[in-house]
């Protein structure tokens, strides 16, 4: 993995407007717990406001995330890639 980007996983996913299952690297996400990062505060980015999310994990937690597609199945993880 380059160093600073964020770890992936190979996923097949399943497109509802198209129709139509793909597979895919999705990389993992950053959610922010406490103060939304469309709020524009400073303390936003502290790391007590982090949490590590799947993409659709993220989805789920904030109403303002939306992936676009439904998980179909993990293909290969984060700790296999």
């Amino acid at each position: 993995m380059a160093r600073g980007l964020a770890p992936k996983m190979k996923i097949q996913v399943y497109y509802p407007r198209k129709r139509k299952l793909e597979i895919k690297n999705e990389p993992m996400e950053i959610h922010h717990k406490y103060l939304p990062q469309r709020g524009g505060s400073q303390k936003t980015h502290e790391i007590w406001n982090l949490e590590k999310a799947t993409p659709w994990g993220h989805a789920s937690m904030d109403p303002y995330r939306h992936t676009g597609f439904n998980l179909f199945k993990i293909i290969k993880g984060t700790n296999s890639w």
